[in-house]
């Protein structure tokens, strides 16, 4: 091959690849922008904040449903609750067979200051699926559920 075709070849190539790209990003850019924004993070129902705003880390412990995992972020105590939909939820039958739904589940931030709860935050999982009733489920004992 002669080096005239060679960098025919590459000019050919490089158009491509820059065609394909002014074509791509616009479209990308349109489908991302004009996606629904999934909120990472949502505040815990008002009834949820009244029964836990206050609590001491030993009475959330002992009236919430899982045992939390726990980080200090400064002079901040973080406790972090995760429940799961069970596996018979995220299924359901249909005809002879069963057609199953996403996998999902609860993650509940609460943060501790002084020993006391001060916030309480959702995080569905994931953070696609739109429903946060497992993070309630946690605390259901706790707020007289």
């Amino acid at each position: 091959m002669s080096s005239r075709t060679v960098r025919r070849i590459v000019e050919i190539a490089i158009r491509a690849s820059a065609t394909t790209s002014a074509v791509a990003i616009p479209i990308w850019i349109g489908i991302t922008g004009c996606a629904p924004q999934i909120p990472s993070m949502v505040a815990a129902p008002a009834s949820v904040e009244t029964a836990l705003i206050g609590k001491t880390k030993q009475e959330l412990v002992a009236c919430s449903a899982v045992t939390p995992n726990e980080r200090k972020l400064g002079d901040v105590t973080e406790l972090i609750f995760y429940k799961e939909a069970s596996l018979l939820e995220e299924s359901f039958p249909v005809s002879k067979s069963n057609f199953a739904t996403v996998h999902h589940g609860c993650l509940a931030h609460v943060q501790l200051k002084e020993g006391r709860v001060q916030s309480i935050h959702y995080h569905a999982v994931p953070p696609s699926y739109p429903d946060y009733d497992h993070c309630d489920d946690i605390f259901a004992a706790c707020s007289g559920r």
